[in-house]
């Protein structure tokens, strides 16, 4: 039987590469990031998405809460359909805003400003969270 020569302290060293770690760390990266870039959903479009459903249920919810209790009035001197602030914020850190319907009732229509955090001068713009 044959068996292969034992090592000793003589034999000479393994050659080594000065720049493996590099190879063994860019390698892979230049597969994985690729792979990852097309294959991960973009994050923020998720949250933006997030933040509209999270303000257009708190819409929803104000809303209710005023139709069953009546406690969302104006404050006093505020002109008839003139928006008022809500102690409220919502998910862009803007107070949530109400108004009072047209026809002279008690009906207000609750609304965020939505990401650009303004709205237009004649009604709510594209961006805006309302129930309407």
């Amino acid at each position: 039987m044959h068996t292969p020569p034992e090592s000793t302290d003589h034999d000479p060293p393994l050659p080594t590469r000065p720049w493996n770690w590099v190879r063994d760390l860019f390698g892979p990266a230049l597969f994985t990031f690729p792979v990852l870039f097309f294959l991960v959903p973009n994050l923020d479009q998720g949250q933006t998405e997030s933040r509209y459903a999270r303000a257009k249920e708190r819409c929803r919810h104000l809303s209710a809460w005023h139709h069953s209790t009546g406690q969302l009035a104006p404050p006093s001197g505020t002109p008839a359909h003139q928006p008022w602030s809500l102690p409220e914020n919502d998910p862009w850190g803007m107070p949530y805003h109400a108004v009072l319907l047209p026809g002279g009732g008690t009906e207000i229509r609750v609304y965020s400003l939505g990401p650009d955090q303004q709205s237009s001068s004649f009604g709510l713009d594209d961006d805006d969270m309302s129930l309407d």
